[in-house]
């Protein structure tokens, strides 16, 4: 789940599965996925358990944590760069405000 190219639930064909292996069934991290935030989340003995996992630490391969579980939920958390439609929006009208200033003081000056 989150900042992947296609979340989802995947079925893993082997018997074990990293989180290297899940990832790459999800279609990857995207641009604004944070690789060093992916948090895991452990059903042991009817208790949830968070896992946080950096993938950029090469200690991640030693982790006991590194493979994945049945019932294993991953979850990449997005950078907080990543641009929401109502930044967009606001970023339009930004641009279409200077855009009506500069042509209006072009012709001002033009004119006089």
């Amino acid at each position: 789940m989150g900042e992947v190219a296609a979340p989802g639930v995947f079925t893993i064909p082997t018997e074990k599965a990293s989180v290297l292996e899940a990832l790459g069934l999800a279609g990857d991290i995207t641009m604004y996925g944070r690789k060093d935030v992916v948090m895991l989340i452990r059903e042991n003995q009817g208790k949830r358990t968070f896992y946080n996992l950096n993938l950029t630490d090469p200690a991640i391969f030693s982790s006991p944590n590194f493979y994945l579980r049945q019932n294993d939920v991953l979850i990449v958390q997005a950078d907080k760069r990543k641009s929401t439609p109502a930044d967009q929006q606001t970023m339009m009208y930004t641009t279409l405000a200077f855009t009506a200033v500069s042509t209006i003081a072009i012709l001002i000056t033009l004119f006089r």
